[in-house]
């Protein structure tokens, strides 16, 4: 494998890439810019098997609504906190 220039070339990028990501998820918790979003859950849409995303929406007891883009597999009740 090591006498393979693109294996070497692609996992030397990778390593880069994650190392990246990796210190950039530390810098937004260390800043903390990052919103929490609590409230209760009004609608859920995209409920399509074959997608991969669902658009979440949450109503605060302020009356502020947000909308979340969540992935299929997480588990979100309509009706719930």
């Amino acid at each position: 494998m090591d006498k393979d220039k693109t294996f070497v070339f692609w996992s030397f990028q990778l390593g880069i890439i994650g190392f990246i990501r990796t210190y950039l998820i530390f810098r937004t918790a260390d800043k903390k810019t990052y919103e929490i979003v609590e409230g209760l859950v009004t609608g859920i849409d995209g409920k399509n098997p074959l997608a991969r995303l669902r658009r979440i929406r949450v109503s605060d007891p302020a009356g502020r609504q947000s909308e979340l883009l969540l992935d299929k597999n997480v588990k979100v009740l309509e009706g719930k906190r």
